[in-house]
């Protein structure tokens, strides 16, 4: 699919999520393989919920058949909250695209992401 035309937008919704992100991969937003449909991710907060452990956690971007990691082991302290998409650095989730967390250890995080379905 061509991307959408971001000046004659059709729809526009707005939306968060709230997860919680363990040794497991956690998808925390995704743009199915045929939506239609673009993703702007404008928010990432990454919240170490451990009172004394420091924790680490991997971002990754998933795209057709690749991955690539837009933060590997990201160390974060106890009790800490990380603030790693911004409205000023956001990122678009084409069609078959995702955004993944995993935490490496038995810390456990919080993750909040905020993006706009567009299409």
């Amino acid at each position: 699919m061509a991307s959408p035309n971001l000046v004659n937008v059709t729809a526009k919704y707005g939306k968060t999520t709230v997860e919680t992100v363990g040794s497991s991969n956690k998808v925390l937003a995704a743009n199915p393989a045929i939506s239609g449909k673009l993703i702007r991710v404008f928010s990432l907060y990454l919240s170490n919920t451990h009172e004394t452990d420091t924790g680490y956690i991997t971002v990754y971007l998933y795209r057709s058949n690749s991955t690539v990691k837009l933060a590997n082991k990201l160390e974060v302290a106890p009790r800490d909250t990380v603030v790693f998409i911004t409205e000023q650095a956001p990122i678009y989730l084409e069609e078959g695209d995702s955004i993944v967390c995993q935490s490496t250890q038995t810390v456990v995080f919080n993750a909040v992401s905020s993006y706009d379905v567009i299409g």
